[in-house]
This record gives C-alpha cells, sequence and structure tokens, in this order.
C-alpha cells in the first residue's frame, strides 16, 4: 500500500468516524515534561514537524497493549482509534483536505543496546491494531510527505559510554498519529539485526553469570540441533556484544545441521525461522532452505501444523509466521486457540486426557499477543498461569521448574501481565558457575535450563528476541558438533523432542513411558 493509499484510507476513515460519532477523544494527557533515560516497556517518538528535527518528544509506554495505548501511557494525548488525527493538539486543523494535507504516519523500530535506534518501518495497521514489543520504540511523524520515519536516532546513552547525546533534544510539543491498515504486520516483523534493549546496563548481574555459562558450555551432537538453537536464542536475548562470536559461531554450526535437523519437518522449520529472523537472517533462506515453504506444507487443512496436535508447535508456528513478516494463516491461529482447556491453561492430550502444562501455556501467550490473539482467550491464560504459581514464585513443573518459570514469565510480561516473585525466585537457584539446574533444588547447570531461564532474566521473548549491531568479528569459529558420552545436558522439561531414548528410565518412574515422550516432543529441540 502506497503512502498517498494510506492517506486517503486514514483521512476517509476518520471523517465517517467523526460522521457516526464514533470518532473518540482520549482524555487529555500531558506530553512528557522530561526526557526518559530508560525505558522498561515500550519508547515512544512524536514529532510534530517533520522539517524540524527538535519538535521530537520523546517518552515511556509501561503499558502497550495496543499502539493507542502504549501512546496514551506514555503521556501523550492522540485524538482518535485506528487513525489519529492529532496528538497533543497537532495539527491545529485536523481536516486533511484543508490544513496542507498535513497527516500522522505512524512507525516502529528496533533499538539497539548503545541506545541507537535501528531501521524505522512503516505500520500498515492502525494504532489500535497494533501491538508494540517491549524494548521497541514507536514512532510518530507529522508531515505531508511521509517521509523515513522520525528524525530522532538516539534515545539514551549508556553510562560508560562516551557516545554523544541523542541527535535530536525534544523541545517542543509533537503527537501521535496513525496510517491506515492493511495487513496484519505485527512490530515484531521490522528488521532483526538489531535488538530491542531499553536502558544500559542491559543485564543484570544473574544474567550476565547466566550468559557467560552458556558461552563457556557450547552444546554438542548429543544434545542435538535444538540445543544449539536454544543456546543462540538465549545469548542473543541478552542484546550484548560480548556473546556476538559466540553467537555468530552457533549460528554457523546450526546452518551447517539445518538440512538434516529440518528435511520436511514443519515444526522444526518453524522454530528454526524464528531464529533465522532473530539473527537478522531470512527464513526463506536459512541454510539452504526455505523454511516457510515447509512449515506451509507440513500444515494440514484444519491449522494442525505437523503430524500430531500440540499447542506447544502450534504457538511456533504463528510466532514464526509474525517474525517472517507474514500474516497467520487463520487455521492456523484457530486450531491453537481451540487447544484452551476451560480452566485457560495451554498443554497436551494423551490417551484421551488432557494435560495443562506450563511451558505451553507461557508461548502461547506470546503466540496469541504477537498474532493480535482473542484477548478473553489470553485473560484465562494468564488467569490459569497466575492461579497456578507458588508462593515461592516458581511454577511447579515436576521436570524443571526453572524452564516453566522462565517461559511463563516471560509471556506473562509479554502481555502485560504480573509474573509476581517468578524473576526473585529464579535468581535464587543460579548455581556458583552461573548455571541453572533442571530439577528444583539441583546441584548440576544445565543448558537448557540455564537458556529457558534467559528469557525472564533477560526480559526478552520469542516475540522480540533481535540481534544487536555489533562489529564484525575478525573471524567466526566454528562450533564442532562433537559427541558426548555424558548424561544430556538439556533439560527434561517434559516437551523436546531429542534425547527422547536416553530418560526412558525416567519415564516409568513419573508418569508412563507415552506421555512422557509426548510431552518431550512438543519442544521440538
Amino acid at each position: 500500500m502506497t503512502a498517498n493509499l494510506r492517506r486517503v484510507l486514514a483521512v476517509g476513515t476518520a471523517a465517517a468516524l467523526a460522521f457516526f460519532g464514533l470518532l473518540t477523544v482520549p482524555a487529555a494527557h500531558s506530553a512528557p515534561a522530561v526526557t526518559p533515560t530508560s525505558c522498561a516497556g515500550v519508547w515512544e517518538v512524536v514529532q510534530g514537524d517533520e522539517t524540524q528535527p527538535s519538535t521530537a518528544k520523546i517518552g515511556c509506554a509501561t503499558t502497550y497493549t495496543s499502539g493507542l495505548v502504549a501512546l496514551q501511557s506514555a503521556g501523550f494525548a492522540p485524538t482518535g482509534t485506528s487513525f489519529i488525527t492529532q496528538i497533543d493538539g497537532l495539527p491545529k486543523n485536523p481536516d486533511y483536505t484543508t490544513n496542507g494535507k498535513l497527516w500522522w504516519s505512524y512507525w516502529h523500530a528496533p533499538v539497539n543496546a548503545d541506545g541507537t535506534i535501528g531501521t524505522w518501518t512503516q505500520y500498515t495497521v492502525g494504532a489500535d491494531s497494533s501491538t508494540p514489543a517491549k524494548g521497541t520504540v514507536e514512532g510518530w511523524l507529522l508531515t505531508v510527505a511521509g517521509a523515513s520515519g522520525p528524525a530522532v536516532t538516539r534515545l539514551f546513552t549508556p553510562a560508560a559510554s562516551t557516545s554523544p547525546a541523542s541527535s535530536s533534544a525534544p523541545a517542543s510539543s509533537s503527537a501521535v498519529a496513525s496510517s491506515s491498515p492493511a495487513s496484519s504486520s505485527p512490530a515484531s516483523s521490522s528488521p532483526a539485526s538489531t535488538s530491542p534493549a531499553t536502558s544500559a546496563p542491559v543485564l543484570s548481574a544473574t544474567a550476565v553469570k547466566a550468559a557467560s555459562y552458556l558461552s563457556k558450555n557450547l552444546p554438542t551432537v548429543d544434545d542435538g540441533t535444538g540445543a544449539f538453537v536454544a543456546a543462540a536464542l538465549a545469548l542473543t536475548a541478552t542484546r550484548s556484544c560480548d556473546y556476538s562470536t559466540t553467537i555468530a559461531a552457533l549460528v554457523t554450526s546450526i546452518r551447517a545441521q539445518s538440512r538434516d535437523y529440518v528435511g520436511t519437518d514443519a515444526p522444526r522449520a518453524a522454530n528454526l525461522a524464528i531464529l533465522a529472523r532473530a539473527v537478522g537472517e531470512s527464513p526463506n533462506s536459512f541454510g539452504g532452505l526455505d523454511l516457510m515453504s515447509i512449515l506451509a506444507a507440513g500444515t494440514a487443512a484444519d491449522g494442525q501444523v505437523g503430524s500430531y496436535a500440540s499447542s506447544y508447535v502450534q504457538s511456533l508456528a504463528v510466532i514464526a509466521y509474525v517474525r517472517a513478516g507474514q500474516s497467520v494463516p487463520q487455521p492456523v491461529l484457530a486450531n491453537l486457540i481451540a487447544g484452551q482447556a476451560a480452566t485457560g491453561a495451554f498443554g497436551y492430550t494423551y490417551g484421551g486426557t488432557f494435560y495443562p502444562d506450563y511451558d505451553t501455556t507461557g508461548l502461547a501467550l506470546q503466540a496469541l499477543y504477537a498474532a493480535h490473539g482473542d484477548t478473553a482467550v489470553i485473560a484465562k491464560a494468564v488467569a490459569w498461569a497466575q492461579s497456578e504459581q507458588t508462593s515461592a514464585g516458581y511454577w511447579p513443573n515436576p521436570y524443571s521448574p526453572v524452564d516453566s518459570t522462565g517461559l511463563l514469565g516471560s509471556g506473562l510480561e509479554l502481555v502485560g501481565a504480573s509474573a509476581g516473585n517468578a524473576l526473585a525466585w529464579l535468581t535464587t537457584q543460579q548455581l556458583a558457575d552461573g548455571g541453572f539446574p533442571a530439577s528444583l533444588g539441583g546441584t548440576t547447570s544445565n543448558i537448557g535450563a540455564t537458556a529457558d531461564a534467559m528469557w525472564l532474566l533477560a526480559g526478552s521473548n520469542l516475540v522480540s528476541v533481535s540481534l544487536v549491531s555489533c562489529p564484525a568479528p575478525s573471524a567466526t569459529p566454528a562450533v564442532h558438533a562433537t559427541t558426548r558420552t555424558l548424561v544430556t545436558t538439556l533439560a527434561d522439561t517434559g516437551s523436546d523432542v531429542e534425547g527422547i531414548v536416553g530418560v526412558l528410565a525416567v519415564v516409568t518412574l513419573v508418569l508412563g513411558a507415552g506421555l512422557l515422550v509426548v510431552r518431550r516432543r512438543q519442544r521440538q529441540a
């Protein structure tokens, strides 16, 4: 859709809404009086004059269930819902046909760890339909030509940095408004060569120790390709250049393993597609594979992805479509929603019995949020998850509570719900070497558990995790797929596909062989 068509649709719809008395004017807010130096939610940039960068104002939204909500949360006062005609009273004349053809264009971009803004991408949905991702920036520009996004290039300067301050000092009031909808492409489909960052330093001491453990204890062939993917995503979630060489090495090895790992398996294609986007590569050409075509080919007419029903797999597929910038096929999303139990939980069915699952519910929350899923479905899942959380802060997965707490906690945070004491509990589980155990009270660090813990430690998720822009390493060492005869280092969360034989002895002691195999297969690791 061209910029001109977006303008026409936006203005036409706004006029129609005004005519029928449906164009709402939210209660007045005052623009941010002080430019924030950090943001634990979504950054907002509003520029009221495209010829004057100094008119840009920066705010921070702590609530961001939609672009409109985020704009208001950051302290700006928009007029309109889907199509914004004024922000903080600008333009004074909101009528596009008589104000010189001024309109509010609506943008989003990733935020680098050094505070700089990545490439601006224009939204193709309205402000009430977008789903801003935590750590990213929303941009609003009052324009005639459409330009290329607000002029702001930096949001903050890291405390330890000597880089210059923001290129555009906020001065006057600016506003926010929307472009017209067309597709359902969300914010997370923006370029992934850089990653969101909320403040500097980005990582807590606990997260730094966990990342150090992962970078020093890389997966081997015994762990499976899924372990390489998990480690690469976890280190990417840190948004730190300290691990860029290790991430590059892991990705190189994953590419080499991709054909054997994926084959024609749709769930694994989805898993790898998410990784590809997270590290700034195309899921349509990764390791010589068109992962999105494999995903589509492995999806049944009723929307089921893969050869067996799994809400975990459906969630991976939904996130993969969103990350690839493609519309989520309606049957795929409907299939995911249909997997929710009356309690609100997502899980899996075995032998005719439904088993609620914390990991699956956490991932389903992320997928539904990314795909603009039914808010009632999300609310039910949130209510169930919060009711299941222990007073200590963790979720009592009998296999690996650290994994479940990391995944479900990050899912709750993404949708703007409270994760309670999850993060506080998680930090108490860290071992001396920086890793996390795969069992409650465990004393041995585990790669898989540590990787899943990183989601909550780093404040990230599969929807928005993206690689920061770092200087290219002089060389990319390979992570060799050597063998290991020790006990697998993957956490037994009950949901990955590899390493099944190695844990069959545990099966008879827990829930029975068939059930544990079904749970472990979900993660497609």
